[in-house]
C-alpha cells in the first residue's frame, strides 16, 4: 500500500466536518488493471468546537482555555475490484456516512436510548429527520437528533456484525476509530492498543469475501485491524448462517463483554450491534434482509440493529417502510411460536424506527434502527 498525507485546514477543523479526502490510486500496469485503490479518513473522536486560528495558523480550543492540537487524522486504504459483484467494485457513499454516524454522532448507543418513546408490536415509528449537516459539537441541537450527540467516551465490549460489508471499508474504519491507544497523549499512536470493539464483517460473494480479507490483512499491524476484524460468509436467511456462522461468532467474540457465554446459550447473544449500509434494493432484498434481521433479533433481543439505506427510486421510501413492517411481522410471528417468557417480555415493546437522513454530500438516505 502507498500511504498518503493530508493537510486538514483550520476551516475544516472549525466546522467539525468529517469530509473524506479521497485519492484514487490507479495503475494500468501488471495486475493493477484489476483493482482500484482509495484512501479514506478515520472519523476523529476529537471535538473541534469553538476553534479559532491566529496569524500563525495555530488552533485554539477556547473551551479548554488554551492551545489544542488535534490528533493527526488516520487514513486507511481500501482496494476494490474493477469488475465483479456490486459490493466489491466500489465503496458506496452510505458506508462513510454510517461510519461517521456511529463514531461521532452517538450511533453506537443503545437503540432504546435513541428512540423517544416505544411503540407496540403493530407499528413502526417514524421520527424526525436525522440532520448530519451539523458539526458534531452542535449535532444534538436539531430536534431530530435528540438522544444523540457527540460521543467521545468509547465504551468497551462492542461486538459488531456487519452484513453486506462489500469492500470492508466500514468495518476497517470502525475498528480503527473505536480501538484507541491507552496513552491518549501519544499523538503518534505508539501506546498499547485497547480493543474496545471487535467486528465480524460478512458478505456472500466469494470474490467479495476474498477482496475483503485482503483489505483487512493489508492494514498496518499497529492499528490492530487484522486482530480485531474477522471475515465470514453469510447468506441472509432465517437460520442466520446456521451452525457454521454461530461458531464463527463464538470464535470472534467469546470471552468479551460483560458476560461470558454459557454452554447452553446462543453465540448470537454475544453480538451487541448488527449494522449494514446500502443493503436494501426493494423487492429483491425485502424477504432475505427482513429474515436475517428478525431472526437475529429473536435470538438476541438486546442486539442494536442500525441499517443505513440509500433510496434509488420514487418508491424507495415505501420500500423502507415495508421492510420495517415486515421485520415487525416476522418478530411477532416468531414470538407466537416461542415459549421463552423472558424473550417475549423484552420484545413485546419491540418496534422499528425509520427516519430521513440529511447530509451535505449524499442524498436520499433512510436510517432504520431497532
Amino acid at each position: 500500500f502507498h500511504h498518503s498525507l493530508y493537510l486538514v485546514s483550520a476551516e475544516t477543523w472549525r466546522n467539525g466536518m468529517m469530509t473524506t479526502k479521497s485519492q484514487e490510486q490507479q495503475s494500468n500496469t501488471g495486475s493493477n488493471k484489476k483493482y482500484l485503490w482509495k484512501t479514506h479518513q478515520v472519523p476523529s473522536l476529537w471535538e473541534p468546537v469553538n476553534i479559532t486560528d491566529d496569524r500563525n495558523g495555530r488552533l485554539w480550543n477556547l473551551r479548554e482555555g488554551g492551545e489544542s492540537i488535534p490528533p493527526p487524522r488516520q487514513t486507511y486504504i481500501i482496494r476494490s475490484l474493477k469488475q465483479g459483484s456490486t459490493g466489491a467494485t466500489k465503496t458506496w457513499p452510505a458506508a462513510e456516512v454510517l461510519l461517521d454516524y456511529l463514531v461521532r454522532r452517538g450511533g453506537m448507543r443503545d437503540v432504546e436510548d435513541k428512540i423517544p418513546g416505544r411503540g407496540d408490536l403493530e407499528n413502526e415509528i417514524e421520527l424526525g429527520a436525522l440532520d448530519l449537516t451539523l458539526p458534531p459539537g452542535n449535532f444534538s441541537e436539531h430536534p431530530g437528533n435528540q438522544g444523540l450527540g457527540f460521543q467521545n467516551n468509547v465504551q468497551s465490549g462492542y461486538n459488531i456484525v456487519e452484513i453486506g460489508a462489500g469492500t470492508g471499508c466500514l468495518g476497517v474504519g470502525l475498528s480503527m476509530a473505536l480501538n484507541r491507544h491507552d496513552n491518549t497523549d501519544d499523538l503518534c499512536g505508539k501506546g498499547k492498543m485497547q480493543s474496545s470493539a471487535k467486528l465480524l464483517c460478512t458478505d456472500i460473494d466469494k470474490a467479495t469475501i476474498k477482496n475483503m480479507r485482503f483489505n483487512v490483512s493489508e492494514q498496518p499491524r499497529g492499528n490492530g485491524v487484522s486482530k480485531n476484524v474477522g471475515i465470514e460468509p453469510l447468506g441472509w436467511a432465517d437460520d442466520v448462517g446456521g451452525d457454521k456462522f454461530s461458531m464463527a461468532v463464538e470464535r470472534q467474540f467469546q470471552g468479551r463483554g460483560t458476560e461470558t457465554m454459557q454452554n447452553s446459550e446462543d453465540p448470537l447473544r454475544l453480538v451487541t450491534h448488527l449494522i449494514g449500509s446500502d443493503v436494501h434494493f426493494g423487492c429483491h432484498t425485502l424477504e432475505p434482509l427482513s429474515s436475517v434481521v428478525s431472526a437475529f433479533k429473536l435470538r438476541n433481543p438486546d442486539v442494536n440493529v442500525v441499517v443505513l439505506i440509500r433510496e434509488r427510486n420514487p418508491d424507495a421510501y415505501a420500500d423502507v417502510k415495508e421492510l420495517a413492517s415486515t421485520i415487525i411481522k416476522k418478530v411477532k410471528h416468531g414470538l407466537e411460536r416461542d415459549e421463552n417468557k423472558k424473550m417475549q417480555s423484552v420484545l413485546n415493546r419491540f418496534t422499528v424506527s425509520v427516519r430521513n437522513v440529511l447530509h451535505d454530500e449524499v442524498m436520499n438516505m433512510k436510517l432504520m434502527e431497532c
